[in-house]
């Protein structure tokens, strides 16, 4: 149990974190590369400019935690709840599959590359976010924002667009194949 614990700094590359209680903790500037942290609870941790690239974060709950500057690159972030994250956050070529993106406003997220299959961004608002690259197939997207969002060459098979609000989007050379698009009235 390290509730409240004050980690700044540092380095647990290749830690054991397995389904450890980090509730309230500070991870800033910390080395946290190919660490597992599967099911492990990191509500209202602070997470700032953190490396968790290549990091095994599958079913873990970010729940109001500030992920401002951290860097996400390759990591597995299966069945992962971001309830009310904090900051940009680059997520690129990380596994999101089936992750909750439910009401969040993320401005500048990076999803280049990444795989999204499944997810559930519905009524988000992410505001000039980089989807270029990625795989969306099976998302949902209802009533979500996309402003300025960049979703070049993004698969989108079979995505849920219902009332998805584009503007100023780039969707050229999306794969929208099987996707259900409604605009909005």
């Amino acid at each position: 149990n390290l509730k409240g614990a004050k980690l700044c700094q540092a380095n647990f590359e290749n830690s054991n974190f397995l389904f450890a209680e980090l509730c309230n903790s500070n991870l800033s500037d910390s080395d946290l590369q190919n660490a597992n942290f599967a099911g492990a609870n990191l509500q209202y941790a602070k997470l700032m400019r953190t490396i968790l690239s290549n990091a095994d974060l599958s079913a873990v709950s970010f729940v109001r935690a500030q992920l401002g500057g951290a860097v996400f690159l390759e990591a597995n972030l299966m069945g992962t709840d971001f309830g009310d994250i904090e900051g940009p956050v680059d997520f690129s070529y990380a596994n999101l599959y089936e992750t909750y993106f439910v009401g969040e406003t993320l401005f500048c997220p990076c999803f280049e590359g990444a795989n999204l299959e499944d997810s559930n961004f519905a009524y988000a608002d992410m505001i000039n976010a980089d989807f270029s690259n990625a795989n969306l197939s099976g998302a949902n997207f209802y009533k979500a924002r996309l402003y300025r969002a960049n979703l070049f060459n993004a698969k989108c098979t079979g995505t849920f667009f219902y009332r998805t609000d584009f503007d100023d989007a780039d969707l050229s050379d999306v794969d929208l194949t099987d996707a259900i698009l409604k605009p909005i009235q």
